[in-house]
């Protein structure tokens, strides 16, 4: 999938998220898992430890810190280390933008 597919299904399906389960609004970790039910994924996790878990963007954040400030345990495929510098380009456009909010409104 394109960069941009991929972050244009993403927002459609994080705004219908945070409009439908207000809960997520305050949960991250929340916010997540039902984004990725919303795109059709199964997950299944013990939510009593759901506290304990970190965030998603906090292992990404600890990875990508060791790959490009300590430039160890590089990608293993060349190919992963363009995409992801296309991708950052892709992202750095994306949020210039505004986020068009066509049909959500606050349900609470």
């Amino acid at each position: 999938m394109e960069t941009k597919d991929e972050i244009k299904n993403t927002q459609e399906a994080v705004l219908k998220v945070l409009d439908e389960k207000n809960y997520t609004r305050n949960s991250d970790t929340l916010l997540i898992m039902e984004t990725l039910k919303e795109l059709g994924f199964v997950i299944s996790f013990d939510i009593s430890r759901l506290k304990d878990m970190p965030s998603f963007e906090t292992i990404t954040r600890i990875r990508r810190k060791i790959q490009n400030e300590e430039k160890i345990f590089l990608p293993t495929i060349p190919e992963i280390r363009d995409k992801r510098k296309i991708r950052e380009e892709d992202f750095k456009n994306w949020s210039k933008q505004s986020i068009p909010i066509k049909y959500f409104g606050d349900s609470e």
